[in-house]
């Protein structure tokens, strides 16, 4: 077989992966990033289930490597070093055959993650609603941490409401909205505006938030697009 016959095979093996993975994708930053924002989610669930989910999210995490191919045009530089080094005159058809398995390998390990990447995320439970309701969960076991204490009503007067496409976080103790905006108040355990800061730690960008006024309700109300609706009282 003639070099230039293996350049043209090679040539047509670049063409087919060209067009199953995109080498400009910027996809592969974006996955790793959901990925890692669900485990964080979830570890603040602990239940069984959830702990299973998060072993499931931390095994792709470790493995990301595996994926890599499709970000940083990794399978075009990898395509363009066989196709260079394709000269039977210089006897390198077994480094060229070494390289080409080596990429074989590679891609196969890449469609495995990806695979499982899409499994995990199609499961019902990891829906953009579940992942609300999960946020949702996680903001008020803050907010309840940092709520202060003297005879636990208002700390048990926190609740998660669920809406379609939407989540309340809300205080409804007579005194909630005066334990929350009364700064000057010593607290020996919590402190004055603890659901605002536990909707901060979460949702730190404060430009989706709309904050309005309501006597005795500290509340809020958080959509699919975290828009933040934040009531209180001053």
């Amino acid at each position: 077989m003639r070099a230039s016959d293996i350049k043209r095979g090679t040539d047509t093996i670049f063409d087919v992966i060209q067009k199953n993975f995109n080498i400009e994708d910027t996809g592969y930053k974006s996955m790793i990033a959901e990925l890692e924002s669900l485990a964080a989610i979830l570890k603040t669930n602990q239940d069984k289930n959830n702990t299973i989910r998060v072993r499931e999210v931390e095994e792709l995490l470790r493995n990301k490597g595996q994926a890599q191919l499709i970000e940083d045009k990794q399978m075009f530089n990898r395509i363009v070093d066989i196709s260079k080094n394709i000269n039977l005159e210089q006897g390198k058809l077994k480094q060229v055959i070494r390289m080409a398995d080596d990429l074989i390998f590679d891609i196969k390990n890449t469609r495995d993650w990806l695979n499982k990447y899409q499994s995990i995320m199609k499961r019902g439970y990891y829906t953009s609603q579940d992942k609300l309701e999960l946020l949702g969960k996680a903001i008020l076991g803050r907010a309840i941490e940092l709520c202060p204490i003297d005879t636990g009503l208002l700390r048990t007067s926190g609740s998660l409401l669920i809406g379609n496409g939407f989540i309340v976080i809300v205080f409804t103790a007579p005194y909630a909205s005066y334990v929350h905006e009364n700064m000057a108040v010593y607290h020996p355990v919590g402190q004055a505006k603890f659901l605002e800061l536990a909707l901060s730690e979460f949702i730190p960008n404060k430009t989706t938030w709309v904050e309005t006024h309501g006597k005795n309700i500290v509340y809020a109300r958080i959509d699919l697009a975290m828009n933040v609706k934040y009531k209180h009282y001053d």
